[in-house]
């Protein structure tokens, strides 16, 4: 549970498709088609963005805002995520579902990210990273999953998966992983670049969609026993690379010595 230090206050601004953090004018001609400050110092409203797919089903895409600096009440830190609805016109100004962290250091919003159809009913699902959690120990981390349906998202997590260790920080980085096993479920990826198999090895899990609607084992799950080198900092679908019907991904592993220099990084 960190205590971040920072003061600024970041803006949002959608221009014409793209999202950028940050910028006090926009680049682009014309300026922002839409935009949103954050409220505290020290939201750090912005440091996680995503489509969030359709999670209502009325033909819009949906985006995801984390501000995992948000404090709530008297938890610092307990971070805070915002879905804006897609519409004719552009989204609204104010948020259409907001999630709150109540645990101080939790950092709910950290990393956000569109799940695919986990569940198989036709709404997009989303993912949302909270490596401060403390359910599984000292900053293990957990992730949340939030199924659509015709009326949004609900306010409370439809799956809670936790990090599996203290330090893991499981949840600094999540990612839908398309459909590896083919059986027409999306499947999310969690990053726990955290200390773990030896001194911040870092640790990436698969998840694989269900119907069941119930927190299942990781599928699959890849580590590194070397000091430092974070695996899972990074996770991402790669589309189906080799074009055998299912769906590849990619972890980030920037902290692997290579021979010769240190922190040369890989990709797996």
């Amino acid at each position: 549970m960190r205590r971040t230090s920072r003061t600024v206050v970041l803006t949002i601004a959608v221009v014409a498709g793209i999202v950028e953090a940050g910028f006090a004018q926009s680049p682009f001609e014309g300026g922002p088609d839409w935009s949103r400050d954050g409220a505290e110092g020290g939201q750090a409203l912005g440091a996680s963005t995503a489509t969030a797919g359709d999670v209502d089903g009325d033909g819009f895409s949906d985006f995801l805002v984390g501000s995992p600096g948000f404090d709530a009440g008297g938890a610092v830190d307990a971070g805070r995520v915002e879905l804006f609805f897609g519409r004719s016109g552009g989204p609204a100004q104010a948020p259409d579902w907001v999630f709150v962290g109540t645990e101080a250091g939790a950092r709910v919003g950290f990393a956000v990210g569109a799940a695919g159809d986990f569940d198989g009913d036709g709404f997009g699902d989303v993912l949302v990273g909270v490596p401060g959690a403390d359910g599984g120990g000292a900053d293990a981390g957990a992730a949340l999953l939030f199924l659509g349906s015709p009326t949004g998202l609900g306010d409370s997590p439809d799956l809670v998966l936790v990090g599996p260790a203290p330090g893991d920080a499981f949840g600094s980085t999540v990612a839908g992983a398309g459909d590896v096993n083919g059986d027409g479920l999306a499947d999310v990826l969690v990053g726990a670049p955290g200390p773990d198999a030896g001194p911040g090895g870092g640790r990436a899990f698969l998840h694989l969609g269900t119907t069941a609607g119930v927190a299942t084992a990781a599928a699959w799950t890849g580590a590194s026993s070397a000091a430092g080198a974070r695996f899972g900092t990074s996770v991402a679908t790669g589309g189906d690379l080799d074009a055998d019907g299912f769906s590849d991904f990619a972890v980030g592993v920037p902290g692997l010595d290579g021979v010769t220099a240190p922190d040369v990084g890989g990709v797996l």
